[in-house]
């Protein structure tokens, strides 16, 4: 199953039941793949030098890549309780959007900074323009 993809360091990564899929962008081949979560990949976005996953059961996880296909966790931290949907950013924050009901702001180190809920609906995505976030 396919629920997110980034491109990264001339790679697409896919992620899905809890591994990333890595293939070349130029000859479309599948180099390999990386086990990175036990709970299934919902939302991947590519932030400064780093790849942040976010998880059906909430986990939030900033990934470094350590040669073609090696990952090294630098953060993992549950702070949703609900599947993380969506992961955007600006040149100095990052936003996480969940189903239960909150979104988060963050550092680009991986510090949450401020939370925030919607009482009557979750968010399902995030975008940055300028200096507005839509859901």
């Amino acid at each position: 199953v396919i629920n997110c993809m980034v491109f990264y360091n001339n790679t697409v990564w896919v992620g899905g039941n809890g591994e990333v899929l890595f293939y070349d962008v130029n000859t479309r081949n599948h180099r390999g793949s990386c086990r990175v979560h036990d709970s299934s990949l919902t939302s991947m976005a590519v932030v400064k030098n780093c790849v942040w996953t976010g998880t059906a059961n909430g986990t939030i996880a900033i990934w470094r890549a350590d040669g073609e296909d090696n990952l090294s966790r630098v953060v993992e931290k549950n702070v949703h309780t609900g599947k993380v949907m969506s992961i955007t950013s600006s040149n100095s924050h990052v936003w996480t959007a969940s189903l239960d009901k909150t979104f988060i702001s963050w550092d680009h180190d991986g510090n949450p900074l401020q939370e925030e809920s919607l009482p009557n609906e979750s968010i399902r995505n995030l975008v940055f323009y300028h200096t507005l976030i839509w859901s």
